[in-house]
């Protein structure tokens, strides 16, 4: 999400935006260029749903306040291209050096703190990863980085501390593109400009529906599934005015646009496809909002104009950028320390830190004398870009220098690591009979490991395990992919709906000796469709005579392992408390183990890793014999993966097994 809209005055001097004053070619006036205090409460409603959401504050949709940004921009900054054009006086260079004033410095400033932070609390991996988003972050790319590298709801994205720019690169893109759009319509006619930002609108949100269907992290990070919310605002500000709208109607709108708001907010999750369908609600109640308060206050807008509310409003910029650094630092040091207390305390350290950002950094630059001229403004923030991404390379190239660190932690560290087999197979591989092999190329037994990223982090066992036995690997993984056929997932980032059908036919025509199934089960056995995809493929694996293995699921731990490790080693504690128990991990796989436990038969088996990764306590131990067994919350790290191998050896022995006493024990298993 990001606050970065253009400013209401003509010199952007007002602090806040207001859409100006312009004439089209018909005449028509697009909107009034008088101060809206009400804008400002909007921007704070908005940020303040993404700080609670972010701190766990029981506000389960609070991330929609970045759609509520999103609109307010769009209509913000249409209104200001659209009077320098009526004006003559709009500029493309001048229009960028103010969107380089309003938005880098307050940005760049927080890169670069929360790159020092990091130098001081941040473990290697995490450490190298946060140098490649600060390369990210200063060319504008950051959405698709993230969108590359994470989902934004995943576990494990609670620990990039500079996650949130994703936000900024979407609209940086939009005023790239976006101006240039508005001078090819010049002074058109008002219902030319409505139905051209109105079709453009529209085939951005059919792609973000379709996209939440088939490819939902881009759907959720790039500019075109997100560029309709912006087109809305756009659209808003050119419509004609409500002024001769009965009073009762402007009542009746303000509250139908904050009920809707607050709807979507108390109803969705994290778990709620998005953008798509879902946006319209948030996106929809601010357009109606900005609409309605247009040329008469409503009830509602009086309240949003509350001296607080724009306070916060003026503060929302800054809040924004420093909020999420903020909640990440302290998650990463308490682990799960972070409860209510140091909730409260983050979000208290995020309004200190945006005011402080906003009088000294925001307002001297946007106001004062410093950067007007053009040139200037280009070249400080060319070089101010080139050093941060010189200064996240050298982050990434070093590792995340690990030197500070001493030699047993570092050792420590470097277990955490994840398996180098953490391939995507892709579709084309699959069905062009190009799967990735490891164990032994010469073996005449085969086995295929099929599933997601929890599958990908095995592979070490199985490649050191099948090379030992002289067996032939094959993996089929695809992150976010259940091994399922017919089973479509939420996850972000899953692989095309005919992904696991190509598998299957790969396995049928391949004669495999056998196929483990491996994958994050628990994250989707809830799913209606789970235990009929389940049984539909076992049954159809089991026809051919091939041994069938589910794998279990491993132990998910109660946060990232690298924040749940750095709290005892700072206070140089043990770290033999630190994970969950096998009864806490057994009633989190309890749904899937049952599906399991139902279809086992005849040559289809199940394994469990859990005895494998506990102690003597049955604790399911992050750190054992001084290395880490995950590489984050859920995935196994080599040394984790390389403790299963005893149960990889035994099942890889049996393989002795004729097929064609297999081909009789499928029978028992039916769909």
């Amino acid at each position: 999400m990001s606050t970065s809209d253009a400013p209401q005055a003509t010199d952007e001097g007002s602090g806040t935006l207001v859409s100006a004053g312009s004439q089209l070619r018909d005449h028509a006036t697009v909107a009034s260029s008088a101060y809206r205090p009400d804008i400002d409460g909007l921007r704070a409603v908005a940020v303040l749903l993404v700080l609670l959401f972010h701190a766990d504050l029981g506000v389960s949709g609070g991330f929609l306040g970045v759609d509520v940004f999103f609109v307010i921009s769009g209509y913000l900054i249409t209104g200001l291209i659209l009077r320098d054009l009526a004006a003559g006086t709009f500029s493309l260079a001048d229009f960028w050096a103010r969107r380089i004033r309003r938005i880098a410095p307050a940005a760049l400033l927080m890169t670069s703190v929360v790159l020092l932070v990091g130098a001081v609390l941040l473990f290697p991996a995490d450490f190298e990863e946060l140098g490649e988003s600060a390369i990210a972050h200063p060319l504008m790319v950051s959405n698709f980085y993230f969108w590359k590298k994470t989902g934004y709801f995943d576990g494990p994205a609670d620990l990039k501390p500079l996650l949130h720019t994703w936000s900024l690169s979407v609209e940086e893109q939009f005023y790239i593109l976006y101006p240039m759009f508005l001078m090819l319509l010049g002074r058109s006619p008002r219902r030319v400009m409505i139905a051209a930002l109105s079709l453009l609108a529209a085939a951005s949100f059919l792609m973000s529906v379709r996209g939440v269907q088939l490819t939902p992290g881009a759907a959720f990070f790039l500019l075109p599934s997100r560029a309709w919310e912006l087109l809305l605002g756009g659209l808003i500000c050119v419509l004609p005015h409500p002024e001769r709208l009965p009073r009762g109607w402007i009542q009746l709108l303000g509250l139908v646009g904050s009920c809707t708001i607050l709807t979507a907010t108390a109803l969705y999750t994290s778990n709620t496809p998005f953008p798509g369908v879902a946006a319209v609600l948030p996106c929809f109640g601010t357009a109606v909002l900005l609409y309605a308060n247009g040329h008469q206050r409503s009830w509602i807008g009086r309240g949003l104009a509350w001296k607080p509310f724009v306070q916060v409003g003026l503060l929302s910029y800054s809040l924004y950028l420093w909020h999420w650094p903020i909640v990440v630092f302290l998650r990463n040091q308490l682990g799960e320390d972070f409860r209510l207390g140091p909730r409260l305390l983050a979000v208290a350290a995020s309004f200190l830190a945006a005011y402080l950002s906003w009088r000294f950094v925001e307002t001297p630059l946007r106001h004062g004398t410093v950067g007007y001229r053009r040139r200037t403004v280009f070249a400080a923030a060319t070089c101010a870009c080139t050093l941060l991404i010189a200064v996240g390379w050298c982050v990434q190239e070093s590792k995340g220098l690990p030197q500070r660190f001493s030699p047993e932690l570092q050792r420590l560290l470097a277990s955490m690591k994840a398996p180098r087999f953490q391939k995507f197979v892709l579709l084309a591989d699959v069905t062009g009979n190009r799967l990735p092999e490891f164990g032994d190329r010469s073996g005449k037994r085969k086995c295929l490991i099929w599933g997601d990223s929890h599958a990908m982090a095995l592979i070490p066992a199985l490649d050191e395990t099948c090379r030992e036995l002289g067996v032939r690997g094959f993996q089929a993984t695809y992150g976010a992919t259940l091994p399922l056929v017919d089973f479509r997932s939420a996850r972000d980032g899953s692989a095309p709906e005919q992904y696991d059908e190509a598998v299957l036919n790969r396995i049928l025509a391949a004669e495999f000796d056998i196929v483990i199934l491996a994958g994050y089960w628990s994250r989707d056995s809830d799913n209606p469709d789970f235990l009929p995809s389940l049984r539909e493929t076992i049954a159809r694996l089991s026809s051919t005579g091939v041994r069938v293995v589910i794998m279990r699921d491993v132990p998910t731990q109660a946060g990232n392992a690298s924040s749940l490790i750095a709290a005892p080693l700072r206070r140089g504690t043990d770290l033999e408390d630190v994970g969950v128990t096998l009864e806490q991990h057994r009633r989190r796989q309890q749904t899937a183990d049952e599906a399991f436990a139902a279809l086992a038969a005849g040559n289809v088996s199940v394994v469990d890793p859990a005895p494998f990764l506990i102690d003597g306590a049955d604790r399911c131990r992050i750190v054992m014999n001084g290395e880490c067994l995950y590489s984050d919350e859920h995935h196994l790290s080599v040394a984790g993966a390389r403790r299963l191998k005893p149960l990889f050896a035994e099942m890889l022995s049996a393989l002795s097994t004729s097929k064609t006493a297999g081909k009789t024990a499928a029978a028992t298993v039916a769909p």
